[in-house]
């Protein structure tokens, strides 16, 4: 968020190629892009939290590294679905994205809404329909809600839920369209070409020339969709090149692998523009609530294609660090911004050392989650009814639990 505490950024949901009912090859370029991005805004939040905000200036963009992350995996899923010969179906569909992102999310509700009680809490005004935005995916419009005068009590420890619900609104208005096809599996790439299209159109147009609050335009599912379009645009290109390279339609995004000086040259660019902008970039100027994250967004997919189709580049980001945090980063994603707020409230120090105690104990709490509850919940085998039900049975659990114990 502009000159107050940074944006809360986007959801680095690990690959959803790993949920109910679908397999497509692991990308681990992926992971290691995933892992750049997340440390970006881990840094960012934990430098403005503690007072210094020039440092990592620029790791908000790792929102729209996420989002085109996310839109061309699930574009990804879909077209190798359809390669199968199967047709998308609207209840697999959902519980992979509810298995992939619910336990964790919903257990970090569940810590937050018990640690809003002491009244020592770093986060004591956290209210019920805070909790509730988190559960049921409209934090963004939460925010909105609040106000440029409320905002920053509205910062409490699920801010970072804005990206998720985007997403999930997303998904949603995806989900529409896999009912359209579902007896239909050979027109689910026209339907993902129609629907990619439009709402990069839709998301474009409104960032060039609707006008808005900076929170609006920061927060805004409308504002923010065509992020998640151009990766989608991204995999269905990349499938139309595969096709004409290989002479045959593949919606994986790692055959054919090139290593020309272009692709090269791209993939230098593109990663020198995202680290430059991660040192150095401030949210302050108009231009990039009013199309440049757009902009970041067409940088992000040219990093993905050099990254799963160049080979220099595709093992420049395989490193091996990268890819272990990129493993752990939703989860790292979630628990970051509420352990930085207890950090801030607890630890004297400032600077450096509330940094690296942010950092830390935040990378401590994600292995934690990561692999006590995301991953066994993620792995699991279960009919996607069953996941769909026990989704909602635990979030209305969440709500009550809410309700019942904060204002």
């Amino acid at each position: 968020m502009a000159g107050r505490t940074g944006a809360m950024t986007a959801n680095p949901a690990a690959d959803p190629t790993a949920a109910v009912g679908s397999r497509t090859r692991f990308e681990p370029a992926l992971e290691g892009i995933r892992g750049f991005a997340v440390l970006a805004v881990v840094l960012f939040h934990a430098s403005a939290l503690a007072g210094r905000p020039g440092w990592f200036r620029g790791g908000f963009l790792g929102v729209s590294v996420f989002f085109v992350i996310s839109g061309f995996l699930m574009a990804t899923v879909l077209l190798a679905e359809a390669d199968r010969g199967s047709a998308p179906r609207p209840a697999r569909f959902a519980a992979r994205r509810v298995q992939r992102l619910v336990a964790a999310s919903l257990a970090v509700v569940v810590v937050s809404v018990l640690g809003a009680l002491p009244s020592w809490s770093a986060w004591s005004g956290f209210r019920a329909a805070d909790a509730l935005a988190g559960v049921w995916g409209y934090m963004n419009w939460q925010l909105v809600h609040l106000g440029t005068t409320s905002v920053v009590r509205g910062l409490g420890p699920l801010a970072p839920y804005w990206s998720l619900a985007v997403e999930w609104q997303f998904y949603a208005l995806l989900w529409l369209c896999t009912l359209v096809v579902r007896r239909r599996a050979h027109s689910t790439e026209r339907v993902l070409q129609v629907f990619a299209v439009t709402a990069w159109a839709v998301g474009t147009a409104t960032l060039l020339f609707r006008d808005g609050s900076s929170i609006r335009r920061e927060f805004g599912t409308d504002y923010r969709i065509a992020e998640l379009a151009t990766g989608m645009l991204v995999a269905l290109a990349m499938r139309h090149w595969a096709g004409r390279t290989a002479g045959v339609r593949s919606a994986d995004p790692g055959s054919a692998l090139v290593d020309r000086p272009a692709g090269v040259l791209v993939g230098g660019v593109a990663t020198l523009l995202l680290a430059v902008g991660v040192l150095f970039a401030s949210f302050d100027p108009p231009w990039l609530l009013s199309g440049g994250f757009a902009l970041v967004a067409a940088v992000s997919g040219g990093l993905i294609v050099c990254a799963v189709r160049v080979p220099v580049w595709r093992r420049v980001w395989s490193w091996a660090p990268l890819m272990a945090v990129g493993r752990i980063s939703y989860a790292l994603y979630l628990v970051h911004w509420p352990i930085g707020l207890l950090v801030i409230a607890h630890v004297s120090s400032s600077g450096l050392s509330a940094v690296v105690a942010n950092v830390a104990l935040s990378v401590v709490a994600a292995v934690v989650l990561y692999r006590w509850v995301e991953r066994p919940v993620r792995q699991r085998q279960a009919e996607p009814r069953r996941v769909l039900l026990v989704g909602l049975v635990a979030g209305l659990a969440v709500s009550m639990l809410a309700i019942a114990l904060l204002p």
